[in-house]
């Protein structure tokens, strides 16, 4: 009993000597409720004044604790909902109130006096206690600043009416070596496959029109377009068997083949290729068809590479995505910009489709070229093609033809015949139109319905990697990746360099140099998109190994306001935890790699056939087989985890 009394004794000493420690400086107390409202109401001696001002915050707490033991699956869904961020906001201004009242609160019960006084003592308590309440305010400020910032970066992320926030470039420079030239625009761009020829396309032909101008039929593979009549002058492009020109006969550099020698060349004067020159030695020409005469009729359907009554009627866009148990997403790179199609975002750069087993988080992404031709439809649109596939027809240019080109032709060439993705010729059904068919075509190549997708405008992606990584990512570089001279590559802010050299070995990247990286083509013994699509699946593997969750949070605000202007997905804001889940059982070790090449499906110069895509869909269909199942991300995978 006495110990007790001894305790007890001290306890009130201290608690009393507190207080008059309180009472000779009342900033103390407001100091105190700034940390934990009511604490300096009960340093000043009134305990429960203080508990009665604590009661909101400890209801508070014991509502946080509540929803994480019964609700906390549910958080991230109504941490992105409007709903609640508009809510947030409100409460975030509530409680700035109630804070600023707990702390003045504190510093009147303590003894403190609001007034303009001349003493020094007064004046100074006066002017902490107005330190407190502007650092106070400005912590709510932040909060709310950062509340603001994702419902803006979550309005652009998620419009219904696509991606009106994107940001089409920035001011900086490559940071890679490279060079600057005022005449670059006399060389063809890197990255630019040309712009596919808008001649309607249809089932087939009547034959060829009257012209005084020939047209020539390629006898070869592989027959390079240059842009001069030499055979040193810069590649624009190939044309194969069977590929149609309309051009003059010109005479040029001399060249030889199989020891025939020529200096005879084309001029080709029409379509995608307009302004190229080809080896005439390659072609022949087509029997003309004089001006009033009928020419001979040709047959309305040509090859079929598909049957339609083989083709599934994929639409594009899953309902309930979780059904089949895998979310299948297509990741498209989008070489936006203001101008022309490029405002429309109309000119995919790159297509990743990603595979996820929701049970087991084993993941696959299949790259897939954008020079694919005969790619299938879906047979609301198959049927009016002649191969019942996006392909030539009779006397039509197979380079008229890539996937490509696919978003174009829905969006504005015949958006009739993708009218199930939409019919209106506004931007925004222009562009969900040409999407859904670009998400038609690649289920059907696929062999799975395609959920949704996220397309990435790569200039706002150089702003999005800088600030998810402010330090840069480190990639290994297996390969030099140096530029062909001949060629140049437009930056994100639309100049155009030269003599890009990134060596081989581990490199840092900016943003800027990171998407040179994905995106250069014409790359000094690997020109081709098939190692180009290995690169970008690089980036994106480095992405997700090297960005730390928990690391972000001094970068938020930079974070958020990039992502609103580089990306976009037509997947429901609603199952973002879900696919947040999701995503945290996906790393680098349970993540398969497929590139749908020719060296995989055996489709020569990316012309499909059945037989090739029959081989694609039996890779699709066991892509996951050997892969493992995610654990907490996999290895290297951060998850969700710090």
């Amino acid at each position: 009993m006495q110990a007790t009394a001894g305790i007890k004794a001290v306890a009130q000493s201290a608690t009393q000597s507190v207080a008059r420690t309180v009472a000779r400086f009342p900033i103390i107390a407001a100091g105190l409720s700034f940390l934990i409202p009511g604490l300096g109401q009960a340093a000043a001696g009134k305990p429960r004044r203080g508990l009665v001002v604590a009661l909101p915050v400890i209801a508070l707490l014991g509502a946080l604790v509540g929803i994480w033991l019964f609700a906390r699956h549910d958080i991230l869904s109504t941490l992105v909902s409007q709903q609640f961020l508009t809510t947030f906001l409100a409460l975030d201004l509530l409680i700035l109130a109630y804070r600023v009242w707990v702390i003045v609160d504190a510093y009147l019960e303590a003894g403190g006096r609001l007034l303009i006084s001349r003493k020094g003592r007064e004046m100074a308590a006066m002017g902490m206690l107005a330190v407190l309440v502007t650092v106070t305010a400005g912590m709510h400020v932040v909060v709310a600043g950062v509340d603001m910032q994702t419902k803006n970066a979550l309005n652009c992320v998620f419009n219904a009416n696509g991606p009106e926030c994107w940001d089409f470039g920035i001011v900086g420079s490559s940071g890679s070596s490279s060079s600057t030239d005022p005449n670059a625009t006399v060389l063809p761009d890197d990255n630019s496959t040309g712009a596919p020829s808008t001649t309607p396309t249809g089932s087939g032909t009547t034959g060829p029109t009257a012209s005084p101008t020939p047209r020539w039929q390629a006898e070869f593979d592989a027959v390079t377009a240059h842009s001069g009549p030499a055979v040193d002058q810069p590649a624009l492009g190939t044309l194969n068997t069977g590929d149609a020109v309309v051009g003059v006969a010109v005479s040029g550099g001399s060249y030889s083949y199989d020891g025939t020698s020529s200096t005879g060349w084309i001029h080709i004067t029409s379509g995608q290729l307009t302004g190229a020159y080809v080896a005439r030695l390659f072609f022949s020409e087509m029997a003309p068809v004089a001006p009033g005469q009928t020419a001979t009729p040709v047959p309305t359907q040509g090859p079929v590479v598909y049957q339609l009554g083989n083709l599934p009627s994929f639409t594009g866009t899953a309902r309930d995505w979780a059904a089949d148990g895998q979310l299948n997403v297509l990741l498209v790179g989008i070489d936006a910009g203001a101008g022309e199609d490029r405002s429309l975002g109309l000119r995919p750069d790159s297509m990743i489709l990603l595979q996820v087993d929701i049970a087991t988080g084993r993941a696959a992404m299949y790259g897939i070229p954008r020079d694919l031709i005969n790619v299938p439809l879906p047979p609301e649109s198959a049927k009016y093609y002649a191969c019942h596939c996006y392909g030539p027809g009779p006397g039509q240019l197979k380079t008229d033809y890539l996937i490509d080109y696919l978003w174009n032709e829905a969006a504005n060439v015949h958006p009739a015949w993708y009218s199930q993705y939409g019919t209106g010729n506004d931007n925004t059904s222009k562009f969900l139109r040409g999407l859904g068919a670009l998400k038609g075509a690649v289920s059907e190549l696929a062999n799975l319905q395609v959920d949704g997708a996220v397309v990435i405008n790569l200039a706002g992606f150089v702003k999005l990697i800088d600030a998810l990584a402010p330090n840069g990512l480190s990639i290994n570089v297996p390969y030099e990746v140096k530029q062909q001279p001949q060629y140049a590559y437009s930056l994100s802010d639309g100049r155009r360099i030269f003599n890009i050299d990134i060596k081989a070995g581990q490199q840092v990247m900016t943003g800027e140099v990171a998407l040179e990286y994905a995106r250069l083509r014409h790359v000094t013994g690997y020109d081709s998109d098939y190692y180009r699509m290995e690169r970008q699946q690089l980036i994106l593997r480095a992405v997700r190994d090297q960005v730390n969750p928990c690391g972000l949070l001094p970068q938020v605000y930079g974070i958020l306001g990039a992502l609103g202007g580089a990306v976009w997905t037509d997947l429901p804001q609603s199952d973002v935890a879900t696919v947040a889940a999701l995503a945290a059982k996906v790393g680098t070790s349970n993540t398969a790699n497929f590139s749908l090449d020719p060296a995989t499906t055996g489709a020569a110069y990316d012309v499909l056939d059945q037989t090739a895509l029959t081989k694609i869909h039996g890779i699709v269909a066991h892509g996951l087989d050997s892969v493992p199942a995610g654990i907490g991300g996999g290895s290297g995978g951060r998850g969700a985890t710090c």
